[in-house]
């Protein structure tokens, strides 16, 4: 290993826990984290990281280790799977994946169609990740779709010229928030938001309740909980004897609500159960309870929503249209409630007086709200399209319409 990369390793703790998440993935089955762990493997360099990591913990090797290596690395899985899952739903264009580590989330972008993936980390992770990658996927989509790039998220000129694309962004961090001291958090916040500000999206993360989440997995496995891990292994084990890792205001508020902390940095915010869709992943039964409650934090940026929610209520509703070669889009500007939804239906049989359309994707970018006769209206239209053969799909939704839609059991149309 180069003094360079030696130095940055040093300076860039979180390096090895980059390598537990992939490791963690990859042994509950993910076939894209296998695929780049054994790149990694092959790699005289990560080998030798490998070696150097172990031996800086001064851990002994045993039976517990593996136990509590295993839990971390399924929390990990569950974290990454679960953030998939909330970027699928949402159905955005961009994936900026902040802090992202040795993911391989782009490899799957790359069988994705008009999808961008922006993954950033510091200099340490990206350099080794921008080559194994290019042993995975095709180097023309690398720096097109795929951008892989090493930025600190506190400096938002270089981030802000890291993003290629137009559209609503879906920014999430996994594990990056707790690293940073407190300054760190809140500058960071504010560059997140101003991306906010000026493409649109969200902001999701599971950092606030990452200790929560933690201890839960741990308390399943060890009598004593984190108490009775310490005793066995030694206090040099644990992350949160590092006076950085579990101790700024984004994890520890001190009895400070999180929504309110966030809303003073300009966010609109909200928390979200995700416990129930994680009966939809394999987790072992021994740990499985402790995520029942799992949750997540959604973050808007409140002037991009005070700039649409002004746009919207001092225009009058519309719905514009294109169709390329039967591929219907249908975008809708301002609330779809009881007075608007014939407008919708009446544009959607207009167009389909073409024979040749087959599909319909309905952009919800710039609806704040839906009612029940909206719902009725997609239902409409889901049947038409479903008699001929056709697609019906929302996109680019808003979390408060999202929340709508799956509170009323019509997933179907994300």
């Amino acid at each position: 290993m180069s003094y360079d990369n030696n130095l940055s390793v040093i300076l860039n703790p979180t390096q090895s826990v980059a390598r537990s998440g992939l490791i963690g993935c990859a042994s509950n089955g993910d076939r894209d984290a296998v695929k780049l762990l054994q790149v990694m493997k092959n790699d005289n360099t990560f080998e030798n990281m490998q070696n150097e990591a172990v031996a800086d913990t001064l851990i002994p090797e045993n039976d517990t280790v593996t136990k509590a290596a295993m839990a971390y690395g399924t929390v990990a899985w569950v974290r990454h799977t679960m953030t998939d899952m909330l970027f699928k739903a949402l159905k955005m264009p961009a994936f900026v994946d902040i802090g992202c580590g040795y993911n391989h989330r782009s490899i799957a972008f790359s069988r994705m169609e008009n999808k961008y993936y922006y993954g950033i980390d510091l200099p340490a992770v990206i350099g080794d990740l921008r080559r194994y990658i290019m042993q995975i996927i095709p180097g023309a989509h690398l720096d097109n779709r795929i951008r892989l790039l090493a930025v600190d998220v506190t400096d938002y000129d270089t981030l802000r010229y890291s993003i290629n694309c137009k559209g609503p962004l879906f920014i999430a961090t996994e594990g990056l928030m707790m690293y940073l001291t407190e300054k760190e958090m809140i500058t960071a916040a504010q560059n997140i938001r101003k991306l906010l500000d000026e493409f649109g999206g969200v902001w999701i993360t599971n950092d606030p309740f990452a200790r929560e989440l933690n201890d839960s997995v741990i308390n399943s496995l060890f009598p004593g909980g984190g108490d009775g891990l310490n005793k066995t292994l030694g206090s040099l084990t644990l992350e949160k004897d590092n006076n950085i890792i579990f101790d700024n205001s984004f994890i520890n508020l001190k009895g400070i609500n999180h929504e309110r902390f966030m809303q003073k940095l300009g966010f609109s915010s909200r928390t979200i159960d995700v416990g129930y869709h994680t009966k939809e992943i394999r987790i072992p039964e021994e740990i499985k309870p402790a995520f029942a409650k799992m949750k997540y934090m959604i973050f808007t940026s409140s002037e991009f929503d005070a700039l649409l929610n002004n746009t919207v209520s001092k225009s009058k509703f519309s719905v514009d249209s294109v169709n390329r070669s039967g591929e219907i889009t249908l975008i809708i500007n301002g609330r779809l409630d009881t007075v608007t939804s014939p407008e919708l239906i009446e544009e959607f049989e207009r167009l389909m007086k073409d024979p040749l359309s087959f599909s319909v994707t309905v952009n919800m970018e710039k609806c704040p709200y839906i009612s029940s006769a909206g719902i009725r209206a997609f239902l409409i239209i889901y049947k038409r399209m479903h008699k001929i053969g056709g697609s019906f799909e929302l996109i680019n939704l808003r979390p408060e319409v999202y929340d709508i839609i799956t509170t009323t059991g019509m997933s179907q149309f994300l």
